[in-house]
Formats: C-alpha cells, structure tokens, sequence
C-alpha cells in the first residue's frame, strides 16, 4: 500500500465513521419510533433528526449566520393563535393545522420579510427572509403522517375575525402594512385575476375550493406577468435607451425630490432591479394572505382533500419568485 493511500485512509477515516454512526442512528430512530409510536416518542425522534440535519449543514456553512429571531415571530405567533383557537373551539388538533397551514404561512412571511429586504437592497436580509418559509415547509412535512381528526362545520364570525388577525399579523409583524396596503396597482391587479379566475371554475365545486384555487392561481399569474415587468424594467443599465429613460427620471425628480434624485444618481445596476420588487411582490402577498385564509376556513369545514397539492403548487411558485426577482442581476444582462 503506497503512501498516498495511506494519507486518503487517514484523512477520511473520521468523516466516514460520522457517516457510518449517522446511518446507524437514523436506523436506531426510526425503529425505535416505529415500536414505541407514542407522540413523546415520535417528537423525540424527530428533533434528534433535525439537529443531525443541523449537523450536517455545519459542515458547509453556519446554519446561524443568518438567523434572526425576528423574522420567525411571525410564522410562530399566527399559527400559535390558529392552533390555540381552532383546538379550544373547533377540537381540531394543532397537528392537523399546521399540516396544512404551516406552509401557506411560512410562505406569507417570508415574501412579506422579502418586500422590506428590496427596500433595503440587502442581500442578507433577502436570506434571512427565506428562514419561515423553510422552516414552515419542514413543519408542514413532518405533520404530513397524521390522521386527519376534522368534522364538517360551517363557520362563524369569530372564526372570520381570529382568521383575519392572524394573517394580518404575520404580515404586519414583519413589515409596514402602510407600504403593502397603500400600493393601489397591486391591489387591483390582485383583486382582478382573482375574481376572473374564481368566476371561471365549475360551479359544482364549493366555494371555500373555488376561493383556494382562485387564489393560488391568480399568485401564479401574477408572478408571471410580473416577471415580464421586472425583466423589462429592472435589467441594468446597459444600453443607451435604459440610460437615457434613467437620466430623464433623474433630471425629473430634480424639482420634485432632489434627495429621491441624488439616490437615483447613485443606483447600480443591482439597485436598479431592487427598485421594483416591492410592486411585484405586494399582488402576490395578497394572493397568498387569501390562499391562507382560504386555508383555514377549508380546515373548519373538513374541506382538506386538495389543500396538500396545492400548497405544493404555492411551492413552486415562490421558488420561481426566489429564482427570477433575487438572482443576481447579471441573469438579466444583455
């Protein structure tokens, strides 16, 4: 044996043997998980699961580096008010509601933490901003197994009322509702393909499915129509015709905001395509606070059959809305 295999041997002995006993505990865990099949069990199990997840991630990165307290209030206190109420009134345990609602909502509040990070064109809180949407895909996907303990009601006013605070909140926890709320572009754009999709579906559907889809599907157009805004006008400033528009703009806000004109003059190109994620992204928040109320409404009626498939929809698009709006803007060079 040459001396060159000796040093590979050497050097990744102990990293195989982390290999070797993490396979042997994952085997370990889910034995034991599966014999005992208590909830303590079950849970023990899976927090040893996510810190050997943790682990692993160490190896590349500080899982730490970006995690701010902050910015997962707002995924925890919703879904707290949500299970609390709906347990306490409905007798439908926290289990069932983050298996549906957990995702919705971890996707509300991190386009919400993502419409203030394009305001401060930072790169660091666009990546602190993902953490809930993570962390409520995870939750949602662990809760997947458990059965279903729902029983058709029809709801009542209450339920409106805790509903709409708890998504308010998730948003207002983490952002200035004035700047969401007071964008009337985005708002009629929202409620226009929602309604023209929601008119569109079979009448034989209920309306709480009719609701879920038509939101979901009007967050997919809009993402669409909004990525063609966001290639058109936030590309750099690379050509004659996009610097002439720039310099127009500027010479504009001269008189009308000499200090708005100063930060004009002192955008880059990646500043550029900041500037109109707030725009892009206000429609999609809006569709996706429906979509969650939607959600939950379906939860008290026992409407819950096409709500997994459909978040997993929602998924997609907001990975498309991570890729397109906060890929370097090199992706949109000429």
């Amino acid at each position: 044996m040459d001396r060159s295999t000796i040093d590979f041997i050497q050097a990744n002995t102990v990293p195989f043997l982390f290999v070797l006993g993490t396979v042997l505990l994952s085997g370990f865990l889910i034995r034991w998980v599966d014999r005992k099949k208590t909830p303590v069990i079950q849970f023990s199990g899976v927090s040893v699961g996510v810190l050997v997840m943790i682990l692993g991630w160490n190896d590349t990165a500080d899982p730490f580096k970006f995690w701010v307290w902050e910015t997962v209030v707002g995924l925890i206190l919703p879904l707290l008010l949500c299970c609390t109420y709906l347990f306490i009134k409905r007798g439908i345990p926290a289990e069932n509601v983050l298996k549906y609602a957990a995702m919705p909502f971890g996707f509300l509040v991190s386009a919400s933490l993502m419409f203030n990070a394009s305001y401060e064109e930072s790169k660091d809180a666009i990546i602190t901003a993902m953490f809930p949407s993570i962390i409520g895909a995870f939750v949602s996907a662990v809760c997947l197994g458990k059965q279903n303990q729902l029983s058709a009601r029809s709801e009542d006013v209450w339920d409106y009322v805790v509903f709409f605070a708890a998504i308010l909140s998730a948003s207002a926890i983490v952002l200035r509702l004035d700047q969401l709320l007071f964008r009337v572009g985005p708002i009629i754009m929202f409620i226009g393909a929602t309604t023209c999709i929601f008119i569109s579906l079979q009448d034989k559907q209920g309306k709480i499915e009719r609701v879920l889809e038509a939101s979901l599907y009007a967050a997919l157009v809009v993402i669409a129509l909004n990525t063609i805004i966001y290639m058109d006008e936030g590309t750099p400033l690379n050509t004659e015709e996009r610097r002439a528009a720039w310099q127009a703009e500027i010479d504009f806000m001269k008189e009308e905001s000499p200090e708005y004109a100063e930060i004009l003059m002192n955008r880059t190109d990646e500043g550029n395509a900041f500037r109109w994620i707030p725009s892009l992204l206000a429609p999609i928040i809006f569709s996706i606070m429906l979509y969650c109320g939607a959600v939950l409404v379906a939860l008290v009626r026992g409407s819950t059959d096409r709500i997994l498939r459909l978040n997993w929809h929602l998924a997609e698009g907001f990975v498309f809305i991570v890729f397109i709006f906060f890929s370097p803007y090199s992706v949109l060079s000429d």
